[in-house]
């Protein structure tokens, strides 16, 4: 019987989720909705997304090349579900809080979250990221992100 390793099987579902997210991306219905602007609304999630499948086949390919037995390792399910409840509550509050507060309270609390207490660290990720990220849409490709109604004029 052959034995899938971890990384090959982690590998496969994220390259084949990625490829989903880009075939969906993919559809004409985005490109309507960036009339006007020079980029459309999924130009940089597509970056993302081959960057996504790069790196996942990458992990595929290493977990095929690899000989050894990889070593036992145990999952945090509790782990995994506070983050995936945190990013849950961030999609829902992006609407009501826009983007970059949404975005603060997410990068903050999951780097809270995994131990990070390097204050230098924390501010970097938790609000230079979700700032620079923001000016890069907003100013640079001139895309606009979800705006808080009560933050309208940031």
């Amino acid at each position: 019987m052959v034995r899938i390793g971890r990384d090959v099987l982690y590998g496969a579902v994220m390259l084949g989720f990625g490829a989903f997210l880009l075939w969906e991306a993919s559809d004409p219905k985005y490109r309507s909705m960036g009339v006007g602007t020079p980029f459309d609304p999924v130009f940089y999630p597509r970056i993302l997304l081959y960057i996504w499948m790069a790196v996942a086949s990458a992990v595929t390919l290493r977990g095929l090349v690899r000989r050894e037995a990889p070593p036992k390792e145990t999952h945090d399910w509790v782990k995994l579900a506070v983050i995936t409840g945190v990013i849950g509550a961030y999609t829902f509050s992006i609407s009501f809080l826009g983007f970059f507060f949404s975005s603060v309270l997410l990068c903050g609390t999951v780097c809270l979250f995994l131990r990070v207490k390097q204050p230098v660290l924390l501010v970097i990720f938790s609000v230079l990221f979700p700032l620079a990220t923001w000016f890069t849409f907003v100013h640079l490709l001139a895309l606009p992100l979800p705006v808080s109604p009560w933050f309208s004029r940031l």
